[in-house]
Parts: C-alpha cells; sequence; structure tokens
C-alpha cells in the first residue's frame, strides 16, 4: 500500500500575495529597488511605481519588499487601497506611530503629531500587569482638525524628513502603498503629490523612499493629468515573467514540501502559465490538489492545466492553457 499525505491547505495563494518564502522572478526589478533603497540610506529620497496589469503580481511584489525591508532594519509603512487624500496621510501617520514604538526616540516622534492624537482605552485586548493588575491597553487614533490637516498636507514633505530623523534603530522609511488607482483618478491627489513628491526629492538627508502600484491605464492618466510626474517616479513595468522564472517558483514550492515532480512537467505549468503570476498560481494549485502528495505524475499535471483554465475562462486566455493538455 503506498503512502499518501494527507493535504490540509494549499500552499498557493489565489488571489492573494504570493507567501515571501516562495517569491521568485523580478530579478531586474528588485536589483533596481536595492540600489534605490540604497539611495535613501545616505540620505537621497526616491520614490517608484510599480505598473502592471491585473494578475500580473504588484500585490505580491510589494509583499515581499516589505518582508525583506522589514528583516534589514529599516520601517516599513504597508498601506492598502486609499480611499482619498486625507485616508491616505492619516494612515501613514498611524502606522508611523505603531511601527516605531520600539525606537529610542519615539516619543520624539509621537510629539509631531501629538496635538491631534486620541488616546482611548482598548475594547479589544488587555494585556498589562501592573502591581498585579490588569490595565487596559491604550490605543492611539491620529484625529486631525480640517487646520491641522491641511497644515500636514502643506508640509508633509518636511514632516517626513523629520520623522526620519529620529530614527535609531531602523536605517530608513519605506512607504509602501498598494493600489493607487482609484486616488490617481483624484483632482486633489494629482495636483497635491505634484507638488509634495517634487518637494520630496528636492531635500536633503531624508531617509525615505515612497513605493506606489497601480494598473498602466491609471499611470497614462497621470502623466496626462500632470506631465511632472515622469520627473518624480522611477516606473517599473511588470510583465510576464519568464518560463525559467516560473520554473524556479514552482520548483521552490514542491522542493521546500517534498513532493517530487518531474523537470518536464515543471515545464509544462510554466508553459500553460504563460508567464502570468494569477495563472500560475491557479495551475499550481489545481496540479497540488490533484497529487497524491508525495508525487506529482504528468496526469496530475494535465488534469491540473484543464481545471485552471475552467476557473480562469473568465479572464483570459482559455483555449492556451487547453492546448497543453492535449
Amino acid at each position: 500500500m503506498s503512502f499518501v499525505r494527507s493535504k490540509i491547505s494549499s500552499p498557493f495563494q489565489l488571489e492573494k500575495p504570493v507567501n515571501p518564502i516562495n517569491f521568485a522572478g523580478r530579478e531586474t526589478v528588485l536589483k533596481n529597488i536595492s540600489h534605490m533603497v540604497g539611495n535613501i540610506l545616505i540620505g537621497t529620497p526616491s520614490q517608484a511605481l510599480l505598473c502592471g496589469q491585473r494578475g500580473m503580481g504588484k500585490t505580491s511584489l510589494i509583499h515581499y519588499l516589505r518582508y525583506v525591508y522589514s528583516q534589514k532594519k529599516l520601517l516599513v509603512i504597508d498601506i492598502e487601497n486609499p480611499v482619498s487624500l486625507s485616508d491616505l496621510i492619516i494612515q501613514i501617520v498611524e502606522t508611523i506611530l505603531k511601527k516605531s514604538i520600539n525606537e529610542p526616540h519615539h516619543m520624539k516622534i509621537r510629539e509631531i503629531f501629538q496635538k491631534s492624537l486620541v488616546v482611548s482605552e482598548s475594547k479589544k485586548e488587555i494585556y498589562d500587569l501592573k502591581d498585579t493588575k490588569l490595565i487596559p491597553r491604550k490605543d492611539l487614533k491620529f484625529m486631525p482638525s480640517y487646520d491641522d490637516l491641511k497644515y500636514l498636507k502643506e508640509n508633509f514633505h518636511l514632516i517626513l524628513k523629520e520623522v526620519s530623523s529620529w530614527l535609531r534603530i531602523s536605517k530608513g522609511m519605506i512607504i509602501t502603498v498598494d493600489e493607487i488607482d482609484y486616488l490617481s483618478s483624484e483632482k486633489e491627489f494629482i495636483e497635491w503629490y505634484g507638488e509634495f513628491g517634487f518637494k520630496l526629492n528636492q531635500l536633503d538627508d531624508t531617509k525615505v523612499a515612497i513605493l506606489l502600484t497601480l494598473k498602466p491605464d491609471y499611470l497614462r492618466g497621470l502623466y496626462l493629468a500632470n506631465p511632472d510626474f515622469k520627473n518624480i517616479f522611477r516606473v517599473y513595468a511588470l510583465n510576464q515573467l519568464s518560463y525559467g522564472e516560473v520554473e524556479n517558483f514552482y520548483q521552490k514550492v514542491f522542493s521546500r514540501l517534498k513532493i517530487k515532480i518531474s523537470t518536464k512537467d515543471i515545464s509544462q505549468m510554466a508553459k500553460a502559465s504563460k508567464g502570468m503570476p494569477f495563472l500560475m498560481e491557479e495551475i499550481g494549485d489545481a496540479v497540488y490538489w490533484n497529487c497524491d502528495g508525495i508525487m506529482i505524475t504528468e496526469q496530475d499535471v494535465n488534469t491540473g492545466i484543464i481545471d485552471a483554465g475552467k476557473i480562469t475562462f473568465s479572464y483570459q486566455m482559455p483555449d492556451e492553457i487547453a492546448e497543453y493538455s492535449k
């Protein structure tokens, strides 16, 4: 009787960012961003746009970068889907306050925003002990008035510089904002960022980098609304992965799980993916659930590709996927 390893959950993330330990590819982009981060370590601010169509792995890349640079002792500010300029700024400030808590000069950072801070008792958890008694955790909320928010918007480049100057454990600060598609079409954001981004780039001794993601159509809209954006950002296009990058991804995942698969079958999966990260995940997931947990067979691969084709029919390219299963 052959042993079948039980499978509890898939190592592939459908409609979610790839687990950083499985991330593969994008070597050129990663190298360029590494140089960009190197600049902020010597006090030169940098800004970049990661641009790609839906399913090209923008979110996976930004999550990977957050993981990598938090391990390298940078203060990573992670923002998701801001709905307005005010929302973006408030999210950034609240995340700075939360993530800088272990910095020796945290109170100095806090003083920058003290006027707009509201302290309340958390209803979620009670952590701390004092004189053998439980004391409620205190939550900080950043709630600026209209005038305070107006001041922040006008001086945000200088405020970020001041925050970065108080960092000691962290070597610098990286602000990552995933999906600015909606925000980038807002007139207030376009006008504000055109001025803010230019002023930030002109500062000296400012250890701040900004990484934003968006789709190509929205990038074109930004350029049409304000051509100066071309002088503010470095743009990194995220296109299809090479077959070699996809093969490396599959090899890493299955090797980590100690599941055997032939080079030929990995190559077939890579070709069927067309280098598209979302399709790569769908195919990997379908093949994984077809196998016995020990070894992936040619039949597992063929069936998995067909299953993935059915699931992704509403996206694109079902015919191309099916041809690899013949």
